[in-house]
Formats: C-alpha cells, structure tokens, sequence
C-alpha cells in the first residue's frame, strides 16, 4: 500500500477540507484525506480500489470506508460553495458525490503544488 510519505500534501489536504466544513471530529475525514493523496499519485483509479487500499490502513471494511467518506461528505458544511468558487463551477450540495470531491480535491493537490493556486 502506498503511504502518505509527502507531509506537504496532507497539510494542504486538510487544511482545504477544513476550509470546505469536513470536520476532523469524523472517522471519514482523514479517509477522505487519504483517499484524496492516493487518487493524486494514479488518478484514472476506481473508486472501489481506494476504498480497499484504505480499508487495508483503517482495518475495517471497503463499504465501511465507502461510508464514512460519504458521511462526511454529506455532512460538511460549504463544501459545495468552496470547491465551486475555486473551480468556477456550479454544483449543488447533493451533488458532491465522492469521486467528485475526491477528484476536485486531487486537482487542487496538484495545482497547489505546482503554485498555481
């Protein structure tokens, strides 16, 4: 399993989910971070494989871990407004499914990265 071995992109990771109302109180939070980190390294992966590589990490089930990242998804307050004012885009609330917030979120990583957000 891939670690999260690049300090730098955690803190940005978080410190964006924090941003967006993700509560550090939840379980599904530092999955969703994680699952951000990972899909940022292969980002053509499918959902269900990062949800087995965290299950491995969190030791708990793949569905589980597809849960509490929802959870926490659904329960962030902003999410929608704050990824829409960075991308310019237009969604509603419900619909931040996680492989889209996982993949904004993921191009936020790389565009942090890069400087040019």
């Amino acid at each position: 399993m891939e670690t999260l071995t690049d300090n730098t992109d955690e803190k940005i990771v978080i410190e964006i989910l924090i941003r967006c109302g993700v509560s550090p109180k939840l379980r599904g939070f530092y999955m969703l971070a994680d699952a951000v980190i990972l899909y940022d390294a292969r980002p053509c992966r499918r959902m269900t494989e990062l949800y087995t590589e965290l299950s491995y990490k969190y030791d708990c089930r793949a569905k589980n871990v597809c849960n509490y990242i929802a959870y926490a998804i659904n329960h962030a307050d902003g999410l929608a407004a704050t990824l829409n004012s960075i991308f310019h885009t237009e969604y509603e609330s419900y619909q931040m499914e996680p492989k889209l917030v996982v993949a904004m979120l993921s191009i936020y990583l790389r565009s942090k990265k890069k400087g040019r957000l």
